[in-house]
C-alpha cells in the first residue's frame, strides 16, 4: 500500500487528476445539497397538505419507486453517455424536479408528487454517475476515497439541512427557497462536470477481474454481487428512514417547533459527514469486512438509542437534537465501502 501511495502522489499534482478530484467533490456536495434542501422543508410541506404518516409515507415511497425503476439500466446508460455527459444530463432533470416540487408547494399537490418522482429518478441516476467517475479516480490515485467523496456529498446534507433551518426560523418561503436551489443545481453542477477525467485516459486499459476460474460468469450471477447489494440496502434503509423521518419524529415526539426538528436532522447529518470523513482511515487500518462489522453493530445501537430516546431521559432540544448522532455514524461509514471492489482489501466478509 506504501508503494502504491508513493506512485499515486505526483498523479495526485497533475492539474487534470486535481482538477477531476475538486470537481467530484463538488457534485457529490450538489447531490446531498438537492436531498437535504426539500427534505429539511418537509415539516412544511406535510403541514401544507395535511399529510398523516401513512400518507407522507407513500409520498415518500413515490420518490423511492423512481430510483428503483432507473437504477437497474443507470450502469449501462452511463457506460454509453460517460460520466460527463451523464451528471450533466441529470443535473438539468434535478433542477426541473426541485422547480415541480417548488410549483407543486403552492400551485397543485400532484405536481409536487410527480417531482418527487422524477427528483427520484434523476437523483438515482445522478447517484450511479459521479460514483463511476468516483471510483474511476479511486483507481487512477491507488488509494482508498469514496468515503471522502462521500463525506463530500455530507457536506452538501448539512449545508442544505443548515439552511433548511435558518428559512424555517426566518419563515423564508418554501417554494422560493427549494426554487432558488434549483438554479444553483443547474448551473455549478455541469461546470464542475467539465473537470472530469477523459472518458479513455491514455495507456489505461478498464480494470477488470479475472475470471479464469469461473469462465463466462457473468457479474450477477455471481452470488458476492447479491451480498453486496444486500449490505447497501440495509444501509441505505437506515440512513433513508433517519434522513426522512427524524425531523418530523422530533417535532410529534417532543413538541418542538419545525426549527428545532430540522436541527436534529441537521445533527444526523453532521455524523455522517464526520463518519465519512475518518471512513478512508478506518477502511485502510481495519478493511472493508471489518470496517462493516463494526458498522453494522453501532446502527443496532444508534437505532435502539433513538427508539428509546423519551423513554431514557430529558425530552429538551438539545436531547432531541442528540438523540439521532450515534443511529447517523455506522451509515455514514457503511455507504461508500462496498463500492469499489476493485481496491485492495484486508480480510472477507
Amino acid at each position: 500500500m506504501t508503494s502504491m501511495n508513493a506512485a499515486a502522489t505526483p498523479d495526485l499534482r497533475r492539474p487534470e487528476l486535481a482538477g477531476a478530484v475538486r470537481a467530484t467533490y463538488a457534485i457529490f456536495a450538489c447531490l446531498g445539497l438537492a436531498g437535504a434542501t426539500w427534505t429539511s422543508r418537509l415539516p412544511q410541506i406535510s403541514a401544507r397538505l395535511d399529510l398523516d404518516p401513512a400518507s407522507l409515507g407513500l409520498m415518500l415511497l413515490m420518490m423511492a419507486v423512481g430510483g428503483l425503476v432507473v437504477l437497474p439500466t443507470a450502469g449501462a446508460a452511463v457506460t454509453r453517455l460517460g460520466p460527463r455527459r451523464a451528471v450533466t444530463v441529470v443535473a438539468v432533470l434535478v433542477a426541473i424536479a426541485l422547480g415541480a416540487l417548488a410549483l407543486g408547494y403552492v400551485l397543485w399537490a400532484p405536481l409536487l408528487v410527480g417531482g418527487l418522482v422524477l427528483l427520484g429518478t434523476a437523483t438515482g441516476f445522478w447517484d450511479v454517475a459521479v460514483s463511476v467517475h468516483a471510483a474511476a479516480v479511486e483507481r487512477r490515485l491507488g488509494r482508498s476515497l469514496m468515503p471522502r467523496f462521500f463525506a463530500g456529498f455530507s457536506l452538501g446534507t448539512v449545508a442544505g439541512a443548515c439552511l433548511g433551518a435558518l428559512m424555517s426560523a426566518w419563515r423564508f418561503p418554501v417554494s422560493l427557497h427549494i426554487g432558488g436551489i434549483a438554479v444553483i443545481i443547474a448551473l455549478v453542477t455541469p461546470a464542475a462536470a467539465r473537470r472530469f477525467l477523459s472518458e479513455s485516459p491514455p495507456g489505461e486499459a478498464p480494470a477488470r477481474r479475472p475470471t479464469a476460474d469461473r469462465p463466462g460468469l457473468s457479474p450477477w450471477r455471481d452470488p458476492r454481487t447479491f451480498l453486496i447489494g444486500l449490505i447497501a440496502l440495509a444501509f441505505a434503509m437506515a440512513e433513508g428512514a433517519g434522513s426522512n423521518w427524524i425531523s418530523l419524529t422530533v417535532i410529534d415526539r417532543h413538541h418542538t417547533s419545525a426549527t428545532v426538528g430540522t436541527l436534529a436532522y441537521a445533527t444526523f447529518l453532521s455524523s455522517l459527514t464526520l463518519g465519512r470523513s475518518l471512513g478512508s482511515v478506518i477502511v485502510d487500518r481495519v478493511g472493508r469486512p471489518g470496517a462493516l462489522r463494526a458498522a453494522a453493530v453501532t446502527t443496532v445501537i444508534g437505532v435502539v438509542l433513538f427508539a428509546l430516546g423519551r423513554a431514557l431521559g430529558r425530552p429538551s432540544p438539545v436531547h432531541c437534537c442528540g438523540e439521532p448522532a450515534p443511529l447517523s455514524v455506522s451509515p455514514s461509514l457503511s455507504a461508500p465501502v462496498p463500492m469499489n471492489p476493485s481496491m485492495p482489501q484486508t480480510g472477507s466478509v
